[in-house]
């Protein structure tokens, strides 16, 4: 088992626009613009191996404030993923003579 607290904060800044010029330096955010999304994830992953099968899984909750950049928004995600996967092998010897 693979726990998981994970938090992730998202401004709403877009790099794709243009650098704003030396005299607006003191009113550009460093860091962060507009209104800050912030994202705690706690999650619990697992993996199951047998053979050349292998099963992954991990879910959590996401808590959201300030949910799509709105000032007081909050949100409760739950997210999960499930991988299956099986594994094709072959032995033999490079540039080996028969």
């Amino acid at each position: 088992l693979e726990p998981e607290l994970t938090l992730l904060r998202q401004g709403e800044g877009d790099p794709r626009l243009p650098h704003p010029l030396p005299p607006d330096y003191p009113a550009t955010a460093t860091l962060f613009q507009g209104v800050m999304e912030r994202t705690w994830r706690v999650a619990l992953g697992a993996d199951w191996h047998h053979g050349r099968w292998s099963v992954r899984g991990n879910g959590g909750a996401h808590f959201i404030t300030n949910t799509g950049h709105a000032q007081g928004a909050s949100d409760t995600r739950w997210v999960g993923t499930l991988g299956i996967k099986y594994t094709l092998a072959w032995e033999g010897r490079l540039g080996s003579t028969p």
